[in-house]
C-alpha cells in the first residue's frame, strides 16, 4: 500500500523486492535495523511495519529534504515511534548507531564503501544480516568482494525474477467400482483420515 501511495522522489523499491528484502534481513517485531538510502521511503515503511511495535529503524540519506519528508510521512502513518530519520553520509561518517543492529540494508551506488561501516553497526553479540540492493553486476561483484574482506559469511546473490505460469485444469475419467471405494475408505480410516 505504501509503495503505491508514496510521493516518488527517487526510484523506489517495489513490493515484491521489499518483501524479499524483509525476509532476507530476517527482521521481526523488536529488531533494530539500519537502512542506508532512504530515498522515497518505500522500503522504510515496509521495514518499520515489520519491526513494530518494539523494534527500531534508523534510516539514513544524504539529501536533507528527502530525510525530512520521509520523517513526516512515517509520523503521519503512525510509524514515528519506531523510526529515526538521519541526515548523514554513511559512506564518510558511518551509521548513526554502532554495535546495535540486527540487520543493515544498503541501497546506494557504491555499497562496497559502506560495508565496513555496516559491520560496525551490526551487533557483535547477536550478529546480524546485511542486504545490499544493486541493479548492476559490477556493484554486486565489488560488494561481495568487500563482504569477504570484512569477514562476512554466507554471502549470497539473489535475483527476483517473476515468472508467469500457465495452469491448465483438465479432467481424466477413470472407471471406479464400489469395491475400490470401499477399500479406499477402509485404508483411510486405518491411517486416521
Amino acid at each position: 500500500m505504501w509503495t503505491r501511495t508514496l510521493l516518488r522522489r527517487t526510484q523506489i523499491i517495489y513490493t515484491p523486492d521489499a518483501a524479499l528484502i524483509v525476509m532476507l534481513l530476517d527482521v521481526k517485531p523488536g529488531s533494530v535495523v539500519c537502512e542506508c538510502g532512504t530515498g522515497s521511503g518505500s522500503l522504510s515503511h515496509a521495514l518499520a511495519m515489520a519491526i513494530a511495535p518494539t523494534g527500531h529503524l534508523y534510516t539514513h540519506d544524504i539529501e536533507e529534504p528527502r530525510v525530512k519528508q520521509v520523517e513526516l510521512e512515517l509520523k503521519k502513518h503512525g510509524l514515528g515511534d519506531v523510526t529515526t530519520c538521519v541526515h548523514q553520509n554513511v559512506l564518510e561518517d558511518g551509521f548513526f548507531v554502532e554495535n546495535a543492529c540486527d540487520a543493515v540494508f544498503l541501497d546506494l551506488p557504491a555499497p562496497w564503501i559502506a560495508i565496513a561501516h555496516a559491520k560496525r553497526a551490526l551487533s557483535r553479540v547477536r550478529g546480524g544480516r546485511l542486504v545490499s540492493f544493486s541493479p548492476c553486476i559490477e556493484q554486486v561483484q565489488r560488494a561481495c568482494s568487500a563482504l569477504r574482506c570484512e569477514g562476512f559469511m554466507q554471502i549470497n546473490t539473489v535475483e527476483l525474477v517473476p515468472r508467469k505460469l500457465n495452469v491448465t485444469i483438465f479432467l481424466i475419467q477413470i472407471k471406479v467400482t464400489f469395491q475400490d471405494i470401499y477399500w479406499s475408505v477402509r485404508v483411510f480410516r486405518k491411517v486416521g483420515f
